[in-house]
C-alpha cells in the first residue's frame, strides 16, 4: 500500500524519498530525516480504503494484513518531537494528544 502512495504523488509531480527496510535509501537516522523533511507521510498498513488502490493493485503481489482499521503508533508522536510535520491517516483518538490540522492533519 505504502508504494501505492508513493507512486501516486510522484505522478503527481511531488518529491518524495521513503527510507527503512525495503526502500531504495535504506535506513537512515529518522530525527535527521523527519526535522529535514517539509512534510512527514505516516502511513501504517492497516487495509487501504481508496479503491484506486485495488485497481492499481490487480496482478500484482502485496502484503495484506489482518488490520482493519488504523492505530496510534510511536511515530505519531516522533515526528512532532523532531518538529516535523505529518500527514496521516486518522486513527481514534489522535485528537485527544494532537489539534488536528496543526501538527498533523489526517484523513478520514
Amino acid at each position: 500500500m505504502r508504494e501505492w502512495y508513493v507512486e501516486t504523488l510522484k505522478e503527481l509531480g511531488i518529491k518524495v524519498e521513503c527510507f527503512g527496510n525495503g526502500w531504495p535509501n535504506g535506513k537512515a537516522d529518522m530525527g535527521e530525516v523527519i526535522s529535514k523533511s517539509k512534510i512527514n507521510l505516516n502511513l501504517s498498513n492497516s487495509e487501504p480504503k481508496d479503491i484506486r488502490f485495488y485497481q492499481w493493485a490487480q496482478g500484482k503481489p502485496y502484503f495484506q494484513g489482518s488490520k482493519t482499521i488504523e492505530q496510534i503508533k510511536w511515530r505519531h508522536f516522533e515526528i512532532p518531537q523532531y518538529s516535523g510535520f505529518q500527514l496521516s491517516h486518522y486513527a481514534i483518538g489522535l485528537e485527544d494528544y494532537f489539534v488536528p490540522g496543526r501538527a498533523i492533519v489526517t484523513g478520514k
